[in-house]
């Protein structure tokens, strides 16, 4: 258990930076010259990462279950970081409607950065608190979910 508070301790900074240049990019200055051509599109895969995200809240902290045992249905099968998933998601306009000037730049780089830092740190802080039946999650589901159908392809050849 002692581990597993290390990397909980370890990934905290993490977390709060992601949180804060995420919420950092929700006031960046929108360009007026940048209009996407599929603003539909943009707007419903935003959408959809706020419905993901939203669904992993509830159901990793506001349901005993995701407390106690290692989730791994719904989205959780497609990917070991959903949350993080509809975060990037949301994320995804301000590639398209955003000024690129220096502040873009560096939210993004922290943003992005974050998400991967804090997501070892989760990784580690799951082996440690389920052991062999999170490494044979991991083994078997990407980090990233748009790996998943090639982690399928290369899994049956």
């Amino acid at each position: 258990m002692e581990l597993v508070k290390y990397y909980q301790k370890c990934g905290l900074p993490f977390q709060v930076l992601l949180i804060s240049a995420f919420i950092y990019r929700l006031f960046l200055r929108e360009a007026t010259d940048n209009i996407p051509i599929f603003p539909i599109f943009i707007n419903t895969v935003s959408a959809l990462g706020s419905i993901i995200f939203a669904y992993c809240l509830l159901r990793l902290y506001c349901k005993k279950d995701g407390r106690n045992r290692l989730v791994t249905t719904g989205v959780f099968k497609y990917t070991r970081h959903p949350m993080y998933t509809g975060l990037a998601l949301m994320d995804l306009r301000h590639w398209f409607t955003t000024t690129h000037d220096v502040h873009f730049w560096i939210s993004a780089i922290a943003l992005y950065s974050a998400l991967m830092i804090a997501s070892y740190f989760q990784e580690r802080e799951t082996v440690a608190r389920f052991g062999a039946e999170a490494e044979d999650y991991y083994a078997r589901t990407p980090r990233l979910f748009f790996l998943y159908p090639l982690k399928r392809i290369l899994k049956h050849s």
